[in-house]
């Protein structure tokens, strides 16, 4: 099956604006990540570790904004056959499967202070 050249050209500004969002607030999340990092924490978990809850909401955050810069790069691509961009997107999702799941396993085994 070969791609007709036309059928993502409506789509090549959503992609373009959408990869460099995504690609801006990704470095504003390590921008804040950092500014908050360097406060003292004022109360630990009951684990010890005052960046438990930090480190688990925030990389979500982060690999879904490289998600969806790593999705419009490969839709903007200009691809031959549309074969390689499908296995490649569904190889991300699987892959956002099996992070969702690892993420939701840290949230539910981390400790509550109630």
């Amino acid at each position: 099956m070969s791609a007709d050249p036309s059928t993502f050209h409506a789509w090549e500004n959503f992609y373009a604006m959408t990869g460099s969002a995504s690609a801006a607030l990704t470095g504003l999340v390590f921008v804040v990540t950092t500014l908050v990092a360097q406060r003292p924490p004022a109360v630990r978990n009951s684990s010890g570790d005052p960046t438990e809850g930090t480190n688990t909401f925030t990389s979500p955050t982060i690999v879904h904004f490289c998600a969806a810069f790593f999705v419009s790069g490969l839709l903007t691509a200009p691809w031959h056959k549309l074969a390689y961009p499908v296995l490649l997107l569904g190889l991300a999702g699987l892959a956002g499967v099996g992070y969702a799941l690892y993420i939701a396993r840290r949230m539910w085994r981390m400790p509550t202070d109630r």
